[in-house]
């Protein structure tokens, strides 16, 4: 555990570049206008580095950072030992909030979230076990595809046929490694969007071909369908 701080020295806020940063999955130092020096450090703030890695992970969605973020700022204080009345008071939260969300079962979306923010935090805080002399280090990328089926480490070590403590160093510690998995994840969430447009627009097609229909109640439901559609 580090040593102590008050609050106010622990940074809890996005710049607002850091904002444009996290609600996009193409954002370059270039178009932010900032160093690439920058750019980088951004990750040893605990604050955007946890959100930026429950992104990756897909534990948070883009469009809802804002939301989760006084719950992740909670666990940030967690990990550094403040009192919960002292994190609940600076964060505006009802008495025995974080209480409850440190001993939730999980079953709350919100108590998740802050047990994953708070199990990452410690994740990228501790030593990590670096990965055994027996362990093939051509194996590493075997673990993108794993990772996003959602597979845990455990789970990845056992089909590549590595230790489980070199799963957890290279997803973890490895930055080349974590630079090739944001990559593949930004190119796998392309590629369901692509696939979601093929099937929406079918699914127009489909309705515009009703509105042929000889049926007059099969024509007016599809012309329902395609104005809601059209309103969202």
């Amino acid at each position: 555990m580090p040593k102590k701080k008050k609050i106010s020295e622990i940074k809890l806020e996005l710049s607002d570049k850091q904002r444009q940063h996290l609600k996009s999955d193409s954002a370059t130092p270039e178009g932010l206008g900032v160093k690439k020096s920058e750019y980088n450090r951004w990750w040893k703030e605990p604050l955007f580095s946890v959100v930026d890695e429950l992104i990756d992970y897909g534990f948070i969605n883009r469009d809802s950072i804002d939301e989760e973020l006084t719950t992740i700022k909670a666990a940030v204080l967690c990990f550094h030992g403040f009192a919960y009345t002292e994190i609940e008071a600076h964060l505006g939260l009802e008495a025995e909030t974080v209480l409850k969300w440190t001993h939730s079962d999980w079953t709350d979306d919100t108590a998740e979230i802050f047990h994953r923010a708070l199990d990452q935090i410690k994740d990228s805080n501790r030593k990590p076990a670096e990965p055994r002399e027996t362990d093939d280090w051509t194996k590493r990328d075997m673990m993108i595809p794993l990772i996003l089926q959602g597979k845990n480490n455990q789970e990845i070590a056992d089909e590549i046929g590595a230790s489980r403590q070199a799963v957890s160093y290279w997803r973890n510690h490895d930055d080349d490694f974590k630079d090739n998995l944001r990559t593949e994840i930004k190119a796998y969430r392309d590629t369901q969007r692509a696939k979601f447009a093929q099937v929406l627009d079918k699914a127009y097609q489909s309705l515009e071909a009703l509105l042929d229909s000889s049926d007059p109640a099969i024509k007016l439901k599809a012309a329902v369908e395609i104005l809601k559609s059209s309103n969202k």
